[in-house]
């Protein structure tokens, strides 16, 4: 039970939930820089020099920041989503596996074997022909009795219902 198929399958649902832990902290991450790193900078970095207007890279800071993060998740939503289907065509491997495991020549029914069976099917078919046709007679048929039946079921009330109106 325990092939290289179910290795390979555990490890990629590992790095499925790897991938997607290392998402959210880089996320984390970028939301720290974009609300930290700035007012870190102004403190340290610029101290010292009059600012007429804001430097460029405290304008383009946050853009980078979050396009990094938002383009990290989207690398791993693709390769989670092609892990995923690695993990599909690996388990529909271990199922034709495990079915073919279960074929066995006993269970198996060769065309020679259908040929026999439809030869003594087609056999018995024809001994009880010819021996309704040497009989002469002709069994009645399960609808045409059922039909009977009914009828006799029908009459029946009907009679009793007229022989109570003429003694009235």
């Amino acid at each position: 039970m325990h092939s290289p198929i179910y290795f390979e399958i555990r490890d990629l649902r590992a790095q499925n939930t790897q991938k997607v832990l290392e998402a959210i902290l880089v996320v984390l991450a970028a939301l720290f820089v974009i609300a930290l790193l700035p007012s870190l900078l102004y403190t340290y970095v610029y101290a010292q020099a009059q600012l007429l207007e804001q430097p460029l890279l405290l304008e383009l800071l946050p853009v980078v920041t979050f396009a990094l993060a938002v383009l990290y998740v989207i690398y791993v939503v693709v390769g989670n989503i092609r892990r995923t289907n690695q993990i599909k065509a690996l388990k529909l491997q271990v199922a034709e596996y495990v079915n073919f495991g279960k074929d066995t020549a006993d269970e198996m029914i060769t065309q020679k074997e259908l040929d026999e069976l439809e030869n003594i099917v087609e056999q018995a078919i024809s001994e009880v022909e010819g021996a309704e046709a040497k009989t002469g007679r002709r069994k009645a048929s399960r609808k045409s009795a059922a039909r009977k039946t009914s009828a006799r079921r029908t009459t029946k009330p009907a009679a009793k219902r007229r022989a109570t109106k003429k003694s009235k």
